[in-house]
């Protein structure tokens, strides 16, 4: 394979390196001047989304993701990271759904240490959730509507893609997390290798388990249904939002093959529809990591339709001088140098002058995209201020509405704190006259009063009195919607009109 045809991928977390061609593989332990590809871990990628109208132009948004990010999804002004996003079309609505990725700079520098130490540059830093869509641009798969899996011993997670496209992925358990939780359930140590044994051998088959496993297969079952209504749970929400009826395919891998009665596990789980298959569909590479050769096959058909969008990559290769402005004026310039002169010492004395001031506008030019990096950050964090500020502002202000409610609210109730008060007192009269007793009292409006009246058995002809005496006294409405007995004493609830 020449440098053209492939590309060498260098897996941080196996440290397995490949050679991939067109769908070819070939392990291989030098770099060389290849394009070369990583990937992050699942758990390293910060995720957000929120949804824009189509016609925000690319400026904004660029902007609105990065607010969005430091705002919502806990960024920290302080570090750096590499950010990227993906738009995802709503089939009725003018919006899109915008899928942040972020990654912490130097926290992504400590996991690819490896990759480090084999080369200095990186040219494309994959999403591992995206990787799936080389098998559609391959045409391995036709498109469909389709869940692919991973679960391995420290990452797992799902992708869900519609007609070729990626719509969303999240996290599950690992290996390790089953290997745990089953410790947990059986109370006893079970390692991540037995687990492998255990899901090969026996799986989910309930008749391959005998009665003194029976608590371990209660556990695998148990930890398994979690993670399939999860994963349905997911499907539902996407087939709610991107208008699909059903997951036609589901591949999952392991690593260590198919887990035997899986198939029969997840169509009783609600996937009757969906066909079930492997993520071994390279089909020549059944021995190792599938997830390493998909990344691997993902970068080099990126590298191929020279696209770089979704490309996490820090390690930002240096534009070649001759590439740059100061770099074209200084060839032509030894172009003419060399063409009108003849002279060996001039040329050597020129050729060594234009080195130096090719060093010095390299030099220019490093620290002007320093400065327009560090500029891009201040405007993020200033907009962050100005929002901050902004929200305080609007606090005050609603604050100062709220004060002057309740000096318009005390004014009136200095106005009718007189006739509250002759109120009172000719309630209380009346209720002193016929002896009976206030249980509850509520002023619902400015005119409205609810009294809870109790009058004793042989005096419940007082309540009718003590209403009497209300209305021949100027009260427009005295009513009693409810009127009941408790022992010897009656209870009613009286609504009386000012």
């Amino acid at each position: 394979m020449s440098e053209k045809e492939a590309i060498v991928y260098i897996d941080p977390f196996s440290k397995f390196i490949t050679k991939a061609g067109k769908n070819s593989f070939e392990q291989t332990k030098v770099v060389k001047n290849y394009f070369i590809g990583s990937r992050v871990g699942y758990e390293d990628v910060i995720t957000y989304s929120f949804k824009v109208h189509k016609s925000i132009s690319k400026e904004d948004l660029d902007i609105q993701v990065e607010l969005k990010l430091y705002e919502d999804a806990g960024l920290k002004t302080d570090r750096k990271y590499k950010i990227s996003y993906i738009k995802k079309e709503l089939d009725y609505e003018e919006s899109y759904i915008i899928e942040v990725f972020a990654i912490d700079i130097e926290n992504s520098k400590e996991e690819l240490s490896f990759v480090f130490e084999k080369t200095k540059r990186l040219d494309f830093l994959a999403l591992p959730g995206l990787v799936f869509e080389t098998f559609y641009k391959n045409k391995i798969l036709s498109s469909k509507k389709d869940i692919f899996i991973y679960i391995g011993e420290d990452e797992a997670f799902l992708s869900i893609y519609k007609d070729g496209k990626y719509l969303s992925s999240s996290s599950l358990n690992t290996l390790c997390g089953i290997a745990k939780d089953i410790t947990k359930a059986i109370s006893e140590p079970f390692n991540v290798q037995t687990l492998r044994e255990i899901l090969s051998k026996k799986g989910l088959d309930a008749k391959r388990y005998d009665d003194s496993e029976k608590v371990l297969y209660d556990a695998l079952y148990a930890i398994f249904s979690e993670i399939f209504y999860k994963i349905n749970n997911i499907a539902m929400h996407n087939r709610s939002i991107f208008g699909f009826d059903v997951i036609e395919r589901i591949f999952l891998s392991t690593v260590d093959g198919r887990i035997r009665g899986l198939r029969e596990f997840i169509k009783s789980i609600g996937f009757e529809e969906s066909e079930l298959g492997d993520l071994n569909l390279f089909k020549q590479k059944n021995e190792h990591n599938f997830l390493e050769y998909i990344t691997a096959s993902y970068i080099l058909q990126k590298k191929i339709d020279k696209d770089n969008s979704l490309n996490l990559t820090f390690v930002e290769k240096r534009k070649p001088f001759y590439k740059t402005k100061a770099g074209c004026l200084i060839l032509f310039t030894i172009f003419l140098i060399l063409a009108f002169s003849s002279c060996p010492a001039y040329l050597f004395f020129q050729n060594n002058s234009l080195s130096k001031q090719k060093d010095i506008l390299q030099k220019r030019y490093d620290k002007l995209q320093n400065k327009t990096r560090n500029i891009k950050q201040q405007i993020v964090q200033s907009k962050l201020d100005i929002k901050k500020i902004t929200d305080a502002i609007n606090s005050q202000k609603e604050k100062l509405s709220n004060l002057d409610k309740s000096i318009d609210e005390l004014i009136l109730l200095t106005s009718r704190e007189k006739k509250s008060y002759k109120t009172v007192l000719l309630l209380d009269k009346y209720l002193k006259k016929y002896h009976l007793s206030l249980s509850g009292f509520e002023q619902k409006k400015n005119n409205h009063i609810v009294l809870d009246i109790i009058a004793r058995y042989d005096k419940r002809d007082d309540i009718a009195k003590f209403m009497k005496d209300l209305i021949e006294s100027g009260f427009v409405e005295v009513s009693t919607k409810e009127i009941k007995l408790d022992e010897n004493y009656y209870i009613s609830k009286i609504e009386i009109e000012k």
